[in-house]
């Protein structure tokens, strides 16, 4: 599941370091999931003085909203559904497709998020084990 308070930075110190192994359902990470989310993260970091959590995908969704405009050229909600239907979005965060229900695609190699453990007072990332940058998952 999804432990929102555990994808912060400040959650070790928030457990006075008892959260060794906790572990949680997270979107953003030091990991290549697509080639954006390394850079975007250490942008957000540079910015606002912490890690990115689940809600800051949203930048993906005005992103790909923009995008839909622009190549439809405007804002008619019929030609930005097809747009959405034929198109894929790399973003900081995945890898979003759209189905014929017009539901996001999910799954490894598309948008799943990232597992994240904590070890030793830092946030490890740990699955999908085949992308770049990813930890073991330890057992107590």
């Amino acid at each position: 599941g999804i432990n929102v308070e555990a994808q912060k930075d400040g959650f070790w110190q928030a457990t006075a370091g008892k959260a060794n192994f906790v572990s949680t359902l997270d979107t953003y990470g030091m990991v290549e999931v697509t080639p954006k989310m390394i850079p975007f993260v250490k942008e957000f970091e540079a910015r606002f003085g912490k890690s990115p959590t689940y809600n800051a995908a949203t930048y993906d969704a005005i992103q790909m909203l923009k995008e839909a405009i622009e190549a439809t050229g405007g804002m008619d909600n019929d030609k930005i559904i097809k747009y959405f239907e034929g198109h894929e979005f790399i973003g900081t965060s995945g890898d979003l497709k759209f189905d014929d229900h017009h539901d996001p695609i999910w799954g490894i190699g598309k948008t799943s998020g990232i597992a994240v453990e904590w070890q030793d007072g830092k946030k490890v990332p740990f699955w999908p084990q085949n992308i770049k940058g990813m930890k073991p998952f330890l057992l107590p």
